[in-house]
C-alpha cells in the first residue's frame, strides 16, 4: 500500500505539472491572440483611413479633370435627394429660364445706344481688315499671327488616377487577406482553447480521482499501521507467555521424577497411617507405584490433555 501511495503521489504530481504547463500555454496563447487582434484592428483602421483619403483625392482629381461630369453627378444627386424629400416642385422652380426669356430680359435691360457700340466695334474690325489688305498690295509681308488657341481643356493622362486606383485595389486586397487571416487565427484560437479546456477538465478529473484514491489508501495505511502495532504487541505478549510457559514446563520436566517419588512416598505414608487403624498389612513401594500408574494411566492424560504431542 505504501508503494501504491507513492506511485499515486508521483502520478498526481505529473498531472499537476501538466495542468500548470497547459495553463501557461493558454495564457501565452491568449496574450498572443490579443496582440494579433490589436495589430489587425490597427492595420485595418489604417487601411480604411488610407482608402478614405484615396477616395477624397480621387474625387478632387475628378473634379479638376472632369468638372462637368462631377457637376452632373452632384446635380443628379441633389435632384434625387430633393425628390426623395418631397421638394421636387421647388427644384423645378429653380431651373434656368429659357433662351427667349433671356433675350427679352436682355432687351429690356440693355441701354438704347447698345447697337451703336456694336456697330463701332464692327467698323473698327472692317477698318483693320482694309489696312491689312492694303499692306499686302503694297508688298509688305504680313505679320504672321499665331493660331488663337481655342478653349483650354484639362486633360488627364490617366496615370495618376490609374495609379491611385491600383493603390486602392491593392489596399482592398490586403484588407481582405487580413480579414481572412484574422478569421483563420480566430478559428485556430477557438479550437486550441476548446482542446485545452477539454484536456484540462480530463486531467483535473483524473487528478481528483487519484487524490481520492490516495486519501483512501493513506487512511488504510494508517489503519494497517495501527493494526500492525497492536499485532506486534500481541505477538510480543504471546512470546512472553510462551517463554513463561516454557520455563514452567522445563521446571516440571526437570522435577517430575522427584515430585513423582514424593507423591508415592506421601501416599505410602498415608497407607501406613491407614494400616495402623485397620491393622492391615501396609503396601510396599512397588505396589503403591503400580497402583498410581494405574490410576493415572495414559487414558487419563489424553482425557485431560488431548492436544499434548506424543499421545
Amino acid at each position: 500500500m505504501t508503494d501504491n501511495a507513492a506511485t499515486l503521489a508521483d502520478e498526481i504530481k505529473g498531472l499537476k505539472d501538466k495542468i500548470n504547463e497547459l495553463d501557461k500555454m493558454v495564457h501565452e496563447a491568449t496574450m498572443n491572440r490579443k496582440e494579433e487582434h490589436q495589430e489587425f484592428v490597427d492595420a485595418f483602421a489604417t487601411s480604411a483611413t488610407a482608402l478614405r483619403l484615396l477616395d477624397k483625392a480621387m474625387t478632387r482629381l475628378h473634379k479638376f479633370y472632369s468638372p462637368e461630369k462631377i457637376a452632373k453627378e452632384v446635380a443628379a444627386t441633389k435632384a434625387a435627394a430633393l425628390e426623395k424629400a418631397g421638394l421636387s416642385l421647388l427644384h423645378k422652380s429653380a431651373d434656368q429660364p429659357s433662351s427667349d426669356a433671356v433675350r427679352r430680359i436682355t432687351a429690356a435691360l440693355m441701354p438704347s445706344d447698345f447697337d451703336s457700340l456694336m456697330q463701332v466695334k464692327r467698323f473698327s474690325e472692317s477698318t483693320s481688315m482694309a489696312r491689312f489688305q492694303q499692306a499686302i498690295r503694297s508688298g509688305v509681308d504680313p505679320v504672321v499671327l499665331p493660331d488663337t488657341p481655342g478653349t483650354y481643356e484639362k486633360k488627364e493622362s490617366g496615370g495618376v488616377l490609374a495609379l491611385m486606383e491600383k493603390f486602392k485595389q491593392d489596399l482592398k486586397v490586403e484588407m481582405t487577406e487580413s480579414e481572412t487571416d484574422e478569421k483563420h487565427n480566430a478559428d485556430d484560437y477557438t479550437r486550441i482553447m476548446k482542446d485545452a479546456h477539454e484536456t484540462r477538465a480530463q486531467d483535473t478529473k483524473s487528478m481528483n480521482t487519484k487524490m481520492s484514491e490516495k486519501a483512501t489508501l493513506d487512511e488504510k495505511i494508517v489503519t494497517a499501521k495501527a493494526d500492525a502495532k497492536l499485532t506486534d504487541e500481541e505477538i510480543h505478549n504471546i512470546e512472553l507467555y510462551l517463554l513463561q510457559l516454557h520455563t514452567e514446563c522445563d521446571f516440571l520436566s526437570r522435577n517430575f521424577e522427584v515430585r513423582h517419588e514424593g507423591r508415592i512416598e506421601e501416599e505410602a505414608g498415608l497407607e501406613d497411617a491407614k494400616t495402623i487403624v485397620t491393622d492391615e498389612e501396609p503396601l510396599g513401594h512397588r505396589e503403591i507405584e503400580a497402583r498410581y500408574e494405574q490410576e493415572h494411566a495414559e487414558k487419563d492424560v489424553e482425557e485431560h490433555f488431548p492436544d499434548l504431542p506424543g499421545h
